[in-house]
């Protein structure tokens, strides 16, 4: 028998790159108005009615070459869902690679009273949906 001991260095399957977005909010949102701020996101989750926090899923089909760039399009979509939004809320970016691998990851928060998002440092107790 066979056995290729080296199989899963090599099988580096490609994937599309992408960019996720994770939204836990403190109320129910827009979803309609925000699916078409979002534009060209997909929606990949709906809100449920009930229960809280709300969490959001959206994706885009999209490659970046830098960490800046990662950033810079975090940044126009935390703009965009800052002004659908008026409660709180935490944003997780997340970057795939061709290989399914997550190269970058960004975390943003904003609070009730205010318009705009702050980046969250990993590990921080403001992170996460506990905290929403």
């Amino acid at each position: 028998m066979d056995v290729d001991v080296f199989a899963n260095l090599t099988d580096r399957r490609s994937y599309t790159p992408q960019l996720r977005i994770y939204l836990q909010c403190d109320q129910f949102p827009p979803f309609e108005e925000l699916c078409r701020a979002m534009l060209p996101y997909e929606p990949t989750s709906q809100p449920r009615k009930s229960g809280a926090p709300c969490e959001l899923s959206f994706v885009r089909r999209i490659s970046f070459d830098s960490v800046s760039e990662f950033r810079i399009e975090c940044d126009r979509v935390a703009k965009l869902i800052g002004c659908v939004f008026a409660g709180t809320v935490v944003m997780s970016c997340l970057f795939d690679t061709a290989y399914g691998e997550t190269r970058y990851v960004v975390e943003l928060r904003k609070e009730r009273q205010s318009s705009g998002f702050a980046e969250v440092p990993p590990g921080h107790p403001a992170a996460g949906s506990d905290k929403v």
